[in-house]
C-alpha cells in the first residue's frame, strides 16, 4: 500500500476517488487512489458474475474514472 504524505491530504470536502482501467475482454485491472486517507490499491476484476458492479458501486463518492483499451487487431 501506498500513501501520499499527511500534508498532501485534501479537505474532506475536496476528498475523492480516482480509478484507472485497464479494460480486457475477459478482466479490468484497476489501480484506486482514495484521497481522503491516500491509499492506493489494485484490484483485477473478471467480467462474469457481479464482482465488477459490486466493486464500482461499494467505492466512496464522488469518482472520477479513466479507461484504457484498444480495439482487437483484425488480419
Amino acid at each position: 500500500m501506498l500513501a501520499m504524505g499527511d500534508s498532501a491530504l485534501p479537505k474532506e470536502a475536496d476528498a475523492m476517488t480516482f480509478v484507472g482501467c485497464d479494460l480486457h475482454t475477459r478482466k479490468q485491472q484497476v489501480a484506486v487512489l482514495d484521497t481522503r486517507t491516500g491509499e492506493v490499491s489494485e484490484h483485477q476484476l473478471a467480467h462474469d458474475g457481479t464482482a465488477v458492479e459490486e466493486f464500482y458501486a461499494a467505492l466512496p463518492r464522488p469518482v472520477t474514472v479513466g479507461i484504457e483499451s484498444t480495439a482487437p487487431r483484425c488480419s
